[in-house]
């Protein structure tokens, strides 16, 4: 099915990805080396990843509600009823005016819908194909019962984003609540302190089409504490019998109730905006989808249980070890005091690397962060926590410490959080390397087929040792170097973004990351940075780093001024010296030559 009214057709019910909810947001990562291929070694073709509920999965997700893709047929009518009088009749009748008479202005009561047919032609062959379909819709107007089935999921920003209540959902037809309200039944569909509310519900209930089968999803906030009553938030309106007399949707509608054993087509997700009554814009939008059976389907359709997907709490391992060709921000001593911070792009606090002192080419750190998640993502409350956003600062004692450069990286690259979803033990995210002269990546190997005792073959550092089809070793890593930029670069003055600006590399970040479980993260403990336990794996001190030795004075001020600053120092000391002693000799060379010719 294509978001298109056009195109909607029985054969364009197709597989999708669940929306933003489920989605994997599959971007590349930066690789600076040539050699150095994004490649997920770690995935098994017959592995399935998938940590989408069965109900969600063939069935598509549209951004908006169905009337805007599926429209009733030509010959649908509607007249509004109203009362009263319309503003154009109000200036016209003068006698009213001229004796006082208030008139009401007019006002909306209800709808009239009928079939309008209409003959193209006076042939045979028109009105043969009039008479067709005369017949066609005078069978449609026959009632018959049917077996209206809601689910609703989810609420989206309800009530304005950042705006947090206590949520429940009513559900009416023709103006009749589907269940007997009382406060327990609000007390148990209650959802507190929160704006994208999970339901996850649905009903069934009796209509006869065609007839009237107006459905009315209203969202409430729960006041009652506060000012005793229940405020309505948002509601959003549903003519099923609009959809009755659309050819697409009943093609759809037929194709999910009879299929009595494979599900293959299944009803279409939509999101409705919810409204205020007399009131222009939304506030809010509800996920739900509905299925009209006839009576005679309704035994091979049962209801489905649709809940939100579990989540499993996992511990995000970062380690940073090591920066590279950083642009200077102290240009006069061509060095910088370089730090790393690292955190979600929601939901954690940024967490930061010790300082390497007077860094000039590669800055090394070894430092571990270690951050609470949870998988899968099941509202927008936890959009960002699979986003990873790291930056390079360089660090100023007297002043504000300078941005070098900055990158978020996406942690669902190489399907990280699915894999550690499914599988419950620890994923890493990696790349390969290869040779040049192949100029192909070996293809993945699972454990299942790999040498006998090759799986437990380790390698220190970095690698990790994989097999090909032919038994030939592959070497992948999980050690990544992604290139940061500064984006306020591209801000002009007034902090608008320039028009045309090219990102430029800053500097360069090698990170790892590892998705580890509660219950392995419990048995396999380590510590922030390099503290104890220093272990899975142990991060041994950095090498490189600015230090103080007493017997080495010159070293340690050459690090402290840069050796370009120490070059052009001892030239200065040197030219210094020099002139002194030439100006010193020339004064006592000429002293005594000035005392030899006055004794003459």
């Amino acid at each position: 099915m294509n978001n298109s009214g056009d195109s909607i057709s029985l054969e364009s019910v197709q597989e999708v990805k669940l929306d933003n909810l489920f989605k994997k947001h599959i971007k590349k990562l930066i690789a600076k080396d040539k050699n150095l291929i994004q490649v997920d070694y770690d995935t098994d073709e017959e592995e399935d990843y998938s940590i989408q509920p069965e109900w969600i999965e063939n069935r598509e997700i549209f951004n908006d509600e169905l009337e805007d893709f599926i429209k009733p047929n030509k010959y649908l009518r509607k007249i509004p009823l109203s009362i009263g009088s319309t503003r154009k009749e109000l200036k016209e009748n003068v006698v009213s005016q001229m004796l006082g008479y208030e008139e009401q202005e007019a006002q909306i009561t209800g709808q009239l819908k009928f079939i309008a047919l209409k003959s193209k032609g006076e042939d045979y062959k028109s009105l043969y194909k009039y008479k067709q379909e005369v017949e066609l819709q005078k069978k449609k107007m026959i009632g018959e019962s049917y077996t209206c089935r809601i689910y609703v999921t989810r609420g989206i920003h309800v009530g304005g984003e950042g705006n947090i209540q206590d949520l429940f959902l009513q559900m009416k037809v023709d103006g009749q609540n589907l269940e007997t309200w009382n406060e327990t039944l609000k007390q148990k569909h209650l959802k507190k302190d929160t704006n994208n509310p999970d339901f996850y519900v649905s009903y069934d209930f009796d209509i006869v089409l065609p007839g009237s089968a107006i459905l009315t999803l209203q969202v409430w906030s729960d006041q009652m504490a506060l000012f005793g009553g229940d405020e309505l938030v948002g509601q959003t309106k549903i003519d099923i019998e609009d959809r009755y007399f659309s050819d697409k949707w009943n093609a759809i509608n037929k194709a999910c109730y009879s299929q009595q054993k494979e599900k293959k087509f299944k009803m279409p997700m939509e999101q409705r905006n919810l409204v205020l009554p007399d009131t222009a814009g939304s506030v809010g939008r509800l996920e739900c989808w509905i299925e009209v059976i006839p009576k005679k389907d309704l035994k091979f359709n049962a209801p489905l249980y649709i809940f939100p997907p579990p989540q499993y709490e996992f511990e995000l391992r970062v380690i940073v070890w090591s920066t590279r060709n950083c642009v200077f921000k102290d240009e006069f001593e061509e060095c910088n005091d370089v730090y790393v911070k690292g955190g979600l792009a929601k939901g954690s606090e940024n967490q930061e690397t010790d300082i390497h002192w007077r860094c000039r080419n590669k800055g090394n750190f070894n430092y571990r962060m270690k951050f609470k998640v949870k998988y899968p993502m099941v509202s927008e409350d936890d959009y960002g926590n699979d986003k990873f956003q790291v930056s390079i600062w360089d660090k100023d004692i007297l002043g504000a410490d300078e941005l070098i450069g900055e990158q978020t990286i996406n942690l669902n690259y190489h399907q990280l959080i699915n894999k550690a979803v499914v599988r419950d033990k620890k994923t890493q995210m990696r790349t390969a390397l290869y040779t040049e002269e192949d100029g192909v990546i070996a293809p993945f190997v699972s454990d299942k087929k790999k040498k006998k005792g090759e799986q437990d073959k380790k390698k220190e550092d970095n690698n990790i040792i994989f097999v090909d089809k032919d038994g030939n070793s592959v070497t992948t890593t999980n050690r990544i170097w992604f290139e940061v930029f500064n984006t306020f670069a591209n801000l002009d003055e007034d902090g608008d973004v320039i028009e045309n600006a090219v990102n430029i590399p800053q500097g360069e970040v090698e990170l790892s990351f590892e998705l580890v479980p509660l219950a392995i993260a419990a048995e396999e403990q380590n510590a922030l940075g390099r503290n104890a336990p220093n272990q899975f794996p142990f991060l041994p001190e950095p090498a490189g780093r600015f230090s103080f030795d007493i017997l080495h004075p010159c070293d340690f001020l050459k690090e402290i001024i840069g050796p370009n600053n120490y070059r052009k120092m001892w030239i200065i000391i040197c030219t210094v010296f020099i002139l002194t002693f030439l100006i010193w000799f020339g004064i006592v060379f000429f002293n005594n030559y000035i005392a030899v010719w006055a004794a003459k």
